[in-house]
């Protein structure tokens, strides 16, 4: 048996850290160095519901096709698969659909949360809210856009984003009255969110529908 000899030894480190050097030098040349700015643009854009929800109001006034609520209010008294289906509402659940409603009308009363509009060729036992306040929903125009809970990073964010149309839409409603009272006898014009349970073949005349706004205009 014939045991290394220092010469060997010394060939063998050599060739070993050849290779390592020839090996760093690959990597080093395979190896792409970016700027701060590049590294930057690369990472994931944080997850931001204010932007969102902003987002998805401007599109909500421009993406959608709101139907005059006389008639919407017309077809769910009588059957509401029906006219969801012909005047395209929006079921992003089982339960609900959601149908763009425009319409001018009278208000005619004034509650710390709503407000009563007459609008002519709906029914008078027929109560139509506009929601203020607090009852403000941004979920249903979030939903109307077929923005989903996977949409979101989690069940918290995909709240979030409700929470900031709400945010919103209350300012809208300040900007047109700074009281609510004061919308009180005035006609104003609205487009905004009716939801209709999606289980009802129709739905009874003396219901109250409550509308979320998504642009209301005082105009006299």
């Amino acid at each position: 048996m014939h045991l290394p000899t220092h010469r060997t030894r010394l060939v063998r480190g050599a060739v070993i850290a050849g290779l390592a050097i020839i090996l760093l030098v690959a990597m080093a040349l395979n190896t792409t160095v970016m700027t701060r700015e590049e590294a930057a643009a690369m990472a994931p854009t944080p997850f931001d519901p204010a932007k969102t929800g902003a987002d998805l109001l401007k599109r909500a006034e421009t993406d959608l096709t709101y139907r005059p609520l006389a008639e919407v209010v017309a077809g769910i008294h009588s059957d509401v698969a029906g006219t969801a289906g012909r005047m395209g509402a929006i079921k992003p659940f089982d339960t609900t659909y959601i149908f763009p409603v425009s319409f001018e009308g009278q208000v005619s009363e004034v509650a710390p949360t709503s407000a009563t509009v007459t609008v002519a060729q709906v029914p008078p036992q027929t109560r139509v809210q506009v929601a203020t306040g607090t009852a403000v929903n941004g979920a249903p125009a979030r939903d109307a856009l077929g923005y989903k809970f996977s949409d979101a990073p989690g069940q918290t964010e995909y709240q979030y984003v409700s929470d900031e149309i709400k945010k919103l839409v209350q300012q809208r409603l300040s900007q047109a009255a700074t009281d609510p009272g004061q919308l009180q006898g005035k006609t104003i014009r609205v487009r905004g969110m009716l939801s209709v349970p999606g289980a009802s073949n129709t739905v009874p005349v003396a219901k109250p529908l409550i509308v979320q706004v998504v642009a209301l205009e005082v105009v006299r």
